[in-house]
C-alpha cells in the first residue's frame, strides 16, 4: 500500500480525539488506514514523517476497542432499529448518512469472507 503524499485523503468526518491523540480514516493509494498523532499502547504502527499509520485489520479493532468505547458489541436499544446489507461493503457510508437525522438505531451488516466465497 503507497503511503506517499499522492493520494493521502484523510476523511474530515472521522476526526477525533481520544485524550491526547488525534485519530482519523485516511484513503491511500489501495485502499484505507488509520491515521494516528501519536501511538497508543499496544498498538502497532507504522511511522510516516509526524504521523502514525495502522492497517485496517481485525487486531487493529479489539486494540481500537479499549480507546472508543462505541466500538465494543453491546445490546441493541429498546427504540426501533433498521437492519442494512451490504454485500460487498460500499453502501454502508451512504446507509450511514441517510440516518444521520433518523430516530432509529442502524444495524450495518456485512458478508463475511466466507460467505462471499460460498454465494459467489
Amino acid at each position: 500500500m503507497d503511503l506517499g503524499n499522492e493520494g493521502f485523503c484523510v476523511y474530515p468526518a472521522s476526526i477525533r480525539r481520544i485524550g491526547d491523540v488525534k485519530i482519523a480514516l485516511a484513503r491511500v493509494t489501495g485502499g484505507k488506514v488509520l491515521v494516528l498523532s501519536k501511538p497508543f499502547s499496544g498498538m502497532q504502527t507504522r511511522p510516516l514523517g509526524s504521523i502514525f499509520v495502522v492497517s485496517l485489520n481485525s487486531e487493529a479493532a479489539l486494540s481500537l476497542m479499549r480507546f472508543i468505547p462505541e466500538l465494543r458489541p453491546k445490546r441493541l436499544p429498546d427504540s426501533p432499529s433498521f437492519g442494512f446489507g451490504d454485500r460487498l461493503g460500499l453502501a454502508t457510508p451512504g446507509h450511514v448518512r441517510a440516518l444521520k437525522e433518523a430516530k432509529v438505531f442502524p444495524v450495518l451488516a456485512q458478508q463475511s469472507m466466507r460467505e462471499n466465497a460460498r454465494t459467489g
